[in-house]
């Protein structure tokens, strides 16, 4: 797949203007989203209270679990929303519940994202003491050699792998991140989620490294006028986010027929 065309202008355009025309729709609906999704740190003392202290873990485990359950049902069903409203399709508020069927599939394809992430990095660490241990015994001599990670050679390359590890990590986070919106989107599996978001972000990473730096951004901004400036830049990211995705699924050859050798189109799905 060659780059994508998706302009970043656009997507923060389409997710402005969809906000400002569906302005109260998002209020009440992020208003309620952030009133579950917060209010457990204050609920959680009432809770734990009223537990007798030989069960307060039991107590803790429980909360949580339920937290787990609805932050995640409702993460799924923004997105959701801010597709509907991509593909111009009515949302109810009641659609931010709507996916919990999904849960346990979102759980495991995050972890597994997670995972790749992890060991990237992790790959890249133990790399470092490799070459510092390999560097230490062709010496000859541990004692002349046992700070020479602290030399000059040393400190560079350690730097330059951890960088590298960080770069890489950072990398396969990107080609992973659509997952959730195919799991949505498309009833996909588990492995094919991330097959599929790893498909369709082919060729495009520093693009989408300047959206997501955009977007971290612009929260962060919003942070700083928090009961105001959250309710705007969630949503406008959010948005952004769907209509990116939407732009890179179109494009991809995963999506589009082949008009030279014409096939019968399959009828199953694979979830894997």
């Amino acid at each position: 797949m060659q780059n994508s065309k998706f302009s970043i202008k656009e997507a923060f355009v389409f997710g402005i203007n969809t906000l400002k025309n569906n302005f109260l729709f998002f209020i009440v609906l992020f208003v309620i989203s952030f009133i579950i999704l917060f209010s457990p740190n204050i609920l959680l003392k009432v809770w734990v209270s009223s537990f007798p202290k030989t069960k307060i873990l039991i107590a803790i485990i429980s909360f949580y679990l339920i937290y787990t359950f609805l932050s995640t049902t409702i993460l799924l069903g923004l997105t959701k929303i801010c597709l509907n409203f991509y593909d111009n399709i009515k949302s109810k508020i009641s659609d931010v519940f709507s996916q919990y069927k999904l849960i346990f599939r979102y759980i495991f394809a995050s972890i597994l994202s997670g995972l790749a992430v992890l060991i990237s990095f992790l790959i890249g660490t133990f790399s470092i003491f490799f070459l510092i241990g390999l560097s230490a015994i062709t010496s000859f001599n541990l004692i002349t050699t046992r700070f020479h990670f602290l030399s000059t050679y040393g400190a560079v390359m350690t730097g330059l792998f951890v960088i590298v590890s960080v770069i890489v990590s950072i990398y396969i986070g990107i080609r992973l991140q659509f997952y959730e919106f195919f799991i949505v989107d498309k009833n996909e599996g588990v492995i094919s989620s991330l097959k599929k978001s790893w498909q369709i972000t082919k060729g495009n990473v520093l693009k989408l490294s300047f959206f997501l730096l955009l977007s971290a951004g612009l929260n962060i901004l919003g942070s700083i006028f928090f009961l105001v400036g959250l309710f705007v830049s969630i949503p406008v990211t959010m948005l952004a986010y769907a209509f990116v995705y939407r732009k890179l699924l179109n494009e991809a050859s995963i999506e589009k027929p082949d008009t030279k050798t014409p096939e019968i189109p399959e009828t199953t799905q694979i979830l894997t």
